[in-house]
């Protein structure tokens, strides 16, 4: 019986045990399952903290709602973050005091620590130059494993505030971005030279100005039109070259001139400074362009005046020099001609001597009338004016020019009806149009035709200042031209020189007395000629009013 009771004892020892252990077990299974579950709020709240880096554009504010998702974590009493200077919490006043002090303590230091009756975990994280630190107060000690999630939290925190700083840098480089695209396009809009950017052979931008200098509208150009298009193709090998060389990198920058050509078939003349540019990744020009074709034009003018200036002031000195021994070397054939005629009235016409004494005086005679010549070349021949029309003289040597030219040259007159008066030396100006029709045919020789036209015109400011000696006003046109041979501009810049000839037998005084009479008369004589294609003399002489 005892036995029985013994043994029966034992089993009840056994299961008291076994009660025990189960009891001891089933309370580890509580501390591990809340544990897990704390882990598990710990969790959730670091997918809150990341939904919250989602959708949160301020860092002010992700700073704050973090500290209040983490304090909603069960034992959490307060929950701090600070950065720059600047804290942000959530929890209770009181214990973010003693946070505070303790704080002070433990100063820069990360790690669990247990200060009274909380436990804190210090967690310092950086990236990217941001620096934040995370102060978890809880009311039970944090693990190891709840302190690595919230180094997590923390990491996360801190990448949140790195892509708000990027979204911020982004969006101020894009506001800079634009102002700068908006003050360009302002620039370039508002410019006065032409502005384009060139790519793959077409035109990327053009501003209105380039447009207008062309005769195009900007639609026309981007994107449709290339530069080949608005170069003269004679200048389109240099310009194609110097595009090539700024897109090989071969020169980063050049300026030049060329010629281009509008819309409307135009030529004009540009000047354009380019650069090499990289444009959305690839290689580009860009660059201004400037419409100089009146700066040629006052430049050609310029030039053309310093050739007038320098050929009249030529002339004048020629003429001068001719003038002065002109006069003097008729004062010397004054004499001889009177002593040959004092001796000729002596003197038979049987006498051996007579016939000598008549070459001489003949010969005197005809340097009386080349001497004539050089005065009129100097301007120191008498001048007769008197006022006439231009038309009735020209009708009245119509069969003497007729005779002069021959059969084998046409003589065409066109005579304005409204002719206006000059007043001239009528000899003189005969003589210059002897002088200029002779010329003429003897620049065909094989036939061809003579025109004399008259005209009125007004010479405006902006022609005379090309023509030394015109002043503006009304004037008297009359024109001489030929279908002769040409002349080339060697020859047309020495023409009006003293005995400078391109004819065998000529004196070369000829048209040097038309310059000096035309001159004297107060008006001035062109000439326009090309070989093969005649010569045109153009002479100006001032209206006289018929009232």
């Amino acid at each position: 019986m005892n036995t029985k009771n013994e043994k029966l004892k034992e089993k009840i020892s056994d299961l008291e045990n076994q009660i025990k252990e189960l009891k001891i077990l089933q309370r580890e299974s509580n501390k591990e399952r809340k544990k897990i579950e704390h882990l598990n709020n710990v969790l959730r709240a670091i997918r809150k903290v990341n939904q919250l880096i989602t959708r949160e554009k301020r860092g002010e504010q992700l700073l704050q709602k973090a500290c209040e998702i983490l304090l909603k974590i069960k034992n959490y009493s307060c929950v701090c973050i600070f950065i720059n200077g600047k804290i942000y919490r959530a929890g209770d006043e009181k214990e973010f005091q003693k946070f505070l002090k303790f704080k002070k303590k433990i100063g820069e230091e990360s790690g669990l620590f247990k200060f009274n009756s909380f436990y804190l975990s210090s967690i310092k994280t950086k990236r990217n130059d941001i620096n934040i630190s995370l102060f978890i107060l809880s009311e039970k000690e944090l693990s190891r494993e709840e302190n690595k999630l919230l180094e997590e939290i923390s990491e996360d925190i801190v990448f949140g505030l790195y892509l708000i700083k990027l979204e911020k840098e982004r969006k101020e480089f894009e506001e800079k971005l634009k102002e700068s695209e908006n003050m360009f396009r302002s620039l370039a809009e508002e410019s006065l030279a032409g502005i384009y950017l060139i790519q793959g052979n077409k035109f990327k931008y053009v501003n209105p100005k380039l447009a207008e200098i062309f005769g195009y509208k900007v639609e026309e150009l981007i994107d449709k039109m290339g530069p080949k298009e608005l170069v003269f193709p004679d200048d389109w090998p240099i310009v194609r070259k110097n595009l090539e060389k700024r897109l090989k990198g071969e020169i980063k920058s050049i300026q030049y001139e060329f010629r281009g050509l509008t819309k409307d078939k135009r030529t004009i003349y540009v000047e354009v400074y380019g650069s090499a540019v990289q444009y959305q990744g690839k290689p580009a020009v860009i660059g201004t362009l400037l419409d100089v074709t009146e700066r040629k034009r006052a430049e050609d003018i310029l030039r053309k005046t310093e050739e007038n200036l320098r050929f009249v002031l030529k002339m004048e000195a020629l003429g001068r020099f001719a003038g002065n021994i002109a006069h003097d070397f008729k004062n010397f054939l004054t004499v001889i001609m009177g002593y040959s005629e004092l001796i000729l009235s002596n003197l038979s016409k049987q006498n051996p001597i007579y016939k000598y004494a008549r070459l001489i005086y003949e010969t005197s005679n005809e340097a009386i009338s080349l001497v004539q010549k050089l005065l009129a070349l100097g301007r120191k021949q008498v001048f007769q004016p008197k006022i006439l029309n231009l038309n009735e003289l020209i009708k009245d040597m119509e069969g003497m020019i007729k005779t002069l030219v021959g059969e084998d040259i046409a003589l065409v007159l066109e005579l304005d009806p409204k002719l206006r008066k000059v007043k001239v030396d009528r000899d003189q100006i005969e003589q210059v149009i002897i002088n200029l029709i002779s010329n003429a045919r003897d620049a065909m020789p094989k036939g061809g035709t003579i025109t004399i036209k008259t005209s009125n015109v007004n010479v405006n400011e902006e022609f005379a200042r090309q023509i030394e000696g015109l002043n503006p006003g009304p004037y008297i046109m009359l024109i001489v031209k030929d279908t002769g041979i040409g002349m080339n501009r060697h020859i047309i810049s020495h023409i009006f020189e003293p005995y400078f000839t391109t004819k065998e037998n000529g004196t070369g005084l000829g048209l040097s007395t038309v310059y000096g009479i035309i001159r004297q008369s107060g008006g001035q004589i062109l000439v326009q000629s090309e070989p093969g294609k005649g010569a045109t003399f153009i002479i100006y002489l001032p209206q006289i009013s018929d009232n």
